[in-house]
């Protein structure tokens, strides 16, 4: 049974930083420990998820202030074992997240997502029902490790309102007529895997990339607003 909690002892976090390195492999660490320990102290998130005493998925967030003024709380980095993906861990991580937050006061979690990567588009999109709010180019510039090697980081950037409770089953994808008479909608596919096709044609992979965001940054910039993502792994985008 999955269980999560807050990462407090220095062994715990420990096993949380070999996490999200083994995740994003780079030759160096994600989070120096250093730096971990003073982000704790000063008020951050670190929670994990076990399974059978295993740490299986964790997360990182601290504090942030929108441009508005509003202090959120942003959610850096998440990792789920590649052994343990698709069992829950994720939603039940951000599930943790979100009652310490709302502990604490936060209004909204922030965090970016890939675009490209169609398993977090459906967990953000439709078992969290978060809002997405800006199409991101390039967001890191180049970035060493071996997932995002070679390509822009475009992301999408989340915010998730913790003042509405959430609803699987209310957050299900929007079925849409696709007919342009009876629907305005527009469908953006994502490619099924992303990860593997970068480590096998960087080059296919490139092309995705820009035809996502050619169909995605101005449209959205402009204010149509992403509402949905089918089991096609497709985008819905409505018009303002």
């Amino acid at each position: 049974m999955l269980e999560f909690k807050e990462l407090t002892s220095r062994a715990e976090r420990a096993l949380s930083q070999e996490l999200f390195d083994m995740t994003w492999p780079s030759g160096g660490t994600q989070i120096p420990s250093n730096f971990l320990e003073a982000l704790l102290h000063s008020g951050s998130y670190l929670g994990g998820g076990f399974e059978s005493g295993k740490l299986i998925a964790a997360a990182f967030a601290f504090p942030g202030l929108s441009k508005d003024g509003e202090i959120f709380l942003h959610s850096h980095v998440a990792a789920v074992d590649p052994d343990f993906r698709d069992q829950g861990a994720g939603a039940g991580l951000k599930s943790h997240q979100r009652r310490w937050a709302r502990e604490r006061g936060y209004r909204y979690i922030g965090w970016t997502f890939d675009p490209l990567v169609s398993r977090n588009a459906r967990l953000n999109i439709v078992k969290l029902g978060a809002e997405i709010t800006e199409y991101l180019v390039d967001f890191y510039g180049e970035m060493p490790d071996s997932v995002n090697a070679g390509d822009a980081t475009d992301r999408l950037y989340v915010k998730w309102y913790l003042d509405k409770e959430f609803d699987e089953e209310k957050n299900r994808t929007k079925t849409i007529n696709t007919s342009k008479k009876e629907s305005e909608d527009i469908l953006v596919e994502i490619p099924e895997d992303i990860l593997t096709l970068r480590s096998s044609d960087l080059d296919a992979a490139r092309l995705w990339r820009r035809q996502v965001r050619s169909a995605l940054e101005p449209k959205m910039k402009s204010g149509w607003k992403i509402t949905g993502f089918t089991e096609k792994r497709e985008y819905i985008l409505s018009k303002p």
